[in-house]
């Protein structure tokens, strides 16, 4: 999971023109977009009150299958992305700290979806974000 999220990260967070498909304005079609073709539900965390407003998202293509990315940006620039996707395996897995080549992050897993919330090695504040998303999945989740 961290490596598809750092990989996914690589290509979309620094492209300046098209890092995302639907944007944060249409919310309510990326969280249904993505929950569709991911197969659960899911909604896009709001990291608003961490600084970081939520750009949009797209679908990823992963060995696994689909993943819904959503990209967040903070006021100086600095970019996060959460990834999820349905997990076969590991359905239900503590928070980890992961460094995937340049960049950081942090997975976990919960009832059967899979979350890593990633950005640049040495990003301020990524645990922090990582506990306030997983904290609002596991609240929003039907």
């Amino acid at each position: 999971m961290a490596q598809e999220a750092a990989a996914s990260y690589a290509v979309y967070a620094p492209d300046l023109e098209r890092p995302i498909e639907i944007p944060a304005s249409d919310l309510a079609a990326l969280d249904q977009w993505v929950s569709r073709r991911i197969g659960r539900p899911v909604r896009a965390p709001d990291l608003s009150g961490s600084g970081f407003l939520l750009l949009g998202g797209r679908l990823v293509a992963t060995p696994n299958g689909p993943a819904g990315m959503f990209l967040y940006q903070a006021e100086d620039g600095a970019r996060v992305a959460m990834l999820v996707r349905p997990m076969e395996i590991d359905k239900t897995a503590s928070m980890r700290r992961r460094v995937e080549g340049a960049t950081e992050g942090y997975a976990w897993a919960d009832r059967g979806l899979g979350y890593s919330m990633v950005a640049a090695q040495g990003a301020e504040g990524l645990a922090r974000l990582s506990r306030e998303a997983r904290r609002q999945a596991v609240q929003t989740r039907v």
